[in-house]
């Protein structure tokens, strides 16, 4: 229904020309017969008369059109005022979306740290990588060179982890010093909380690699005495990688719920 009135009101634009200027050549004609019928004198009567009419039509049309422009001008108005407004809106939601995102990247800092210690094995064999050769080497025929290598690369594979350590610690320093400013909290519990969780899974990380440390020593001696043996008491690492997975679920989730979630429309 809209476009047709658009479009009507665009074919009267371009036609509505012609008609003013046959009403005009009207006019004149009229006026011209006038003068011929009547004479001056009469033609000066009529021109008295109809001339106010003329002005008075004139003046109509005018203001006719002003009014025309004046409500095309408030609905421009309107309009920008609108557009002002959803402007704004996306301006607005563009920040809470951007400041959603530097949060949660924070938080993910965090949370690959813990992932990366809980997925630490402790099977000093993962260390080791003995080919099924090697352990036929090292097992059966008790070769020295081979259980040399071994060892070299289970050392320099636990040291990886003490350098993984390390890398995430920076990482988390960096956001620690960033949530201050990201996370508006009364006594700043999230500063607190991101503080201590880093520092306890550092030490989570940190308890791992000496268990490993431990375990290739023990696996040294046991081996020079032909009787290596895995340590396999793991019992106070895995009570603390549960105590530190409850504390990520339980403490840290409830309370970043309020800074963590999408912002609304």
């Amino acid at each position: 229904m809209m476009d047709i009135l658009d479009l009507s009101k665009k074919v009267w634009c371009w036609i509505k020309w012609p008609f003013y200027i046959v009403a005009g050549i009207l006019i004149f004609l009229i006026v011209t017969q006038l003068v011929e019928c009547f004479g001056a004198d009469a033609s000066n009567k009529f021109a008295g008369i109809f001339t106010p009419l003329i002005v008075a039509a004139v003046t109509i049309y005018l203001s006719r059109r002003q009014h025309n422009i004046a409500d095309a001008q408030r609905a421009v108005a309107e309009e920008s005022k609108n557009i002002a407004a959803a402007n704004r809106d996306i301006a607005d939601r563009k920040l809470r979306l951007e400041l959603f995102d530097k949060r949660y990247e924070i938080y993910q800092t965090f949370v690959e740290f813990f992932v990366y210690c809980h997925d630490i094995p402790l099977d000093i064999r993962e260390y080791l990588k003995l080919s099924k050769k090697e352990e036929e080497s090292v097992f059966l025929y008790e070769d020295p060179k081979v259980w040399n290598e071994s060892l070299e690369r289970a050392e320099k594979n636990i040291g990886k982890i003490q350098q993984n350590l390390d890398l995430f610690k920076n990482k988390c320093e960096i956001s620690i010093g960033k949530s201050m400013f990201l996370f508006k909290s009364d006594n700043n519990i999230v500063y607190v909380s991101f503080l201590n969780i880093a520092k306890e899974t550092y030490e989570f990380g940190f308890s791992k690699k000496e268990y490993l440390e431990a375990n290739l020593q023990k696996f040294e001696i046991d081996y020079k005495n032909s009787d290596p043996q895995i340590q396999t008491d793991i019992s106070q690492i895995e009570i603390e990688k549960f105590r530190l997975k409850n504390k990520f679920k339980n403490e840290l989730a409830i309370i970043l719920q309020s800074f963590l979630h999408i912002p609304e429309e």
